[in-house]
């Protein structure tokens, strides 16, 4: 009975303590994609405006268009349409809010990791059981109950070798 109570104490505790570690580095992988798709954007933008630097530097045809355009030249037969600047601000790719993203289930395993522990996780999203861990007042509750199991199997069952130390 020992055993039982401890194992019933293991399986509340295990899930209460891991499930928390795993949806922090569900999250942080969310982020670091995102991060990694910024940098690529951004890379992109420095790898343009080189390009557009080169341009002003190096090409005549780009030289004598934007003297057109800062001396407001105008040929013969051609029109010149003014398009109003609007505030195009710039994106915030750095990850989506961690509101959102605890509101929504996410995926705690990574893909990489085996079949079975993806399995487990789809398993135990089917029966809400991530959820129920992850809330922090039942978190407290599990906690307490896996002591109490602890604390019942060493009060009620102690081991046999420990019968004989106190005597």
């Amino acid at each position: 009975m020992f055993v039982v109570l401890t194992v019933m104490a293991f399986v509340l505790y295990a899930p209460a303590v891991v499930l928390p570690v795993l949806r922090e580095h569900a999250l942080v992988l969310v982020e670091e994609r995102a991060l990694r798709a910024d940098v690529q954007r951004q890379t992109a933008e420095i790898e343009n405006a080189r390009k557009l630097i080169d341009a002003f530097r190096g090409d005549p045809l780009v030289n004598e268009r934007l003297a057109q355009i800062d001396l407001k030249y105008q040929r013969e037969g051609e029109e010149i349409v003014q398009v109003p600047l609007v505030d195009l601000g710039v994106p915030t790719t750095t990850g989506p809010a961690a509101a959102t993203i605890l509101d929504r289930d996410l995926e705690l395993v990574p893909t990489n990791w085996p079949r079975w522990s993806r399995e487990a996780e789809s398993w135990a999203l089917e029966r809400g059981l991530v959820r129920l861990y992850l809330m922090p007042g039942v978190r407290v509750v599990l906690l307490l109950m896996s002591a109490g199991l602890l604390v019942a199997a060493f009060v009620l069952y102690p081991p046999k070798g420990a019968a004989g130390r106190r005597a």
